[in-house]
């Protein structure tokens, strides 16, 4: 969806370009046919299952190869506007941080560098060639320094998200098999995942935890230390590591006991998460 929309918002602005003079009208119309073309095999391949005998069943390196072919023509016909066209690459080589590690985006980003040599070699060699050569090969390095950068900090991403990942899995194989009950909260207190424990431990089905105050857990009657914690919990500074607590919580069926509490702050997109481990 996203690379059709991407498509699209280049068939656009290669159609205001046309409009304006900066490029023939038959640039937009073989761009727009192109784009369709390759939607559409894509869609085929996904929708026949014929993409799971690729690599990657996502078809991302593919589509970004593809795409940087449909800039390059696009290129060879931009004129002045040239410089202004290479800035698509960057949209195009952004779909590959999400998807791809360091090793696929580099040879990504040295196909569209060495493609955009060759487009400026076939313009030279035209005979009414009106380059201006110091500017164009001073694009060209630009852009080789431009996508080294972007492919190694994409890369660092991409390569942080896949470690992000690996651990989220590995901990979520521990939460779900320990014994004791296991809870996360984002701001203000909310759950946003239970453990399989908290339905032997306190009585309730872990989905429907999720989106509730973790506060509902705590007894009706609070102490000193319940009434600090509560505070903290729903987003207020604590007053004291909270490590070892000892809280009195309620089950599903109102019965009362006494647990050790355990919390730690995650940091996750900005956001602040406490995980409580609550011993029976």
């Amino acid at each position: 969806m996203l690379a059709a929309l991407t498509y699209a918002a280049g068939a656009l602005m290669l159609g205001l370009a046309a409009a304006l003079g900066l490029t023939p009208a038959k640039v937009a119309i073989t761009f727009t046919i192109l784009a369709l073309l390759i939607n559409a095999v894509v869609f085929a391949l996904l929708r026949s299952g014929t993409n799971l005998r690729f690599a990657d069943p996502s078809l991302t390196a593919e589509q970004i190869a593809a795409a940087v072919c449909c800039l390059m023509y696009v290129a060879y016909y931009s004129g002045p506007a040239r410089g202004i066209a290479l800035l698509w690459v960057l949209m195009i080589l952004v779909f590959g941080v999400f998807r791809l590690p360091s090793k696929q985006l580099w040879p990504l980003a040295i196909l569209t560098w060495v493609a955009y040599g060759l487009v400026l070699a076939m313009l030279a060699h035209q005979p009414d060639a009106s380059l201006n050569a110091p500017l164009e090969v001073f694009q060209w390095v630009v852009l080789g320094v431009v996508l080294a950068w972007f492919t190694y900090m994409g890369g660092y991403v991409s390569d942080m998200r896949a470690r992000l990942r690996r651990n989220e899995i590995f901990y979520r194989s521990m939460w779900e098999t320990a014994h004791d009950a296991i809870l996360i909260t984002g701001p203000g207190g909310t759950i946003q995942y239970a453990n399989p424990a908290v339905l032997s431990v306190l009585g309730h089905e872990p989905e429907k935890l999720t989106g509730t105050p973790v506060t509902r857990l705590l007894a009706a009657h609070a102490t000193p230390d319940v009434t600090t914690f509560r505070q903290y919990l729903e987003g207020g500074v604590p007053a004291r590591e909270w490590n070892a607590v000892e809280l009195v919580l309620a089950r599903a069926d109102g019965h009362e006991f006494r647990s050790e509490e355990h919390t730690s702050e995650l940091q996750s997109h900005h956001d602040l998460v406490c995980r409580l481990l609550l011993e029976k």
